[in-house]
């Protein structure tokens, strides 16, 4: 089963705490977190994850991909862009 994002990482993003020292590349800082895209096959777990990050990021695009037809599986695909003060 599809739990979402750790709450870990989820606060880490909202929060933009990320630390050069706690990426693996080089070239990644912290202000680079511009756009996430969310990628989710489970409604709950998205919804909360979303929720978790609206203070921060606004939804700039959203949409549902059947790749599975003739199921009830899904996928949603979520772009989110960093509010800017």
């Amino acid at each position: 089963p599809r739990s979402g994002c750790e709450l870990s990482l989820l606060n880490e993003l909202k929060d933009n705490e990320f630390k050069e020292k706690n990426l693996k590349k080089d070239n990644i800082k912290e202000d680079n977190f511009k756009i996430i895209i969310y990628v989710s096959c489970n409604k709950n777990s998205l919804s909360r994850d979303l929720n978790t990050l609206s203070k921060h990021y606004y939804i700039s695009s959203m949409a549902i991909i059947d790749m599975f037809p003739q199921t009830y599986h899904s996928e949603v695909i979520t772009i989110l862009e960093k509010i800017v003060q």
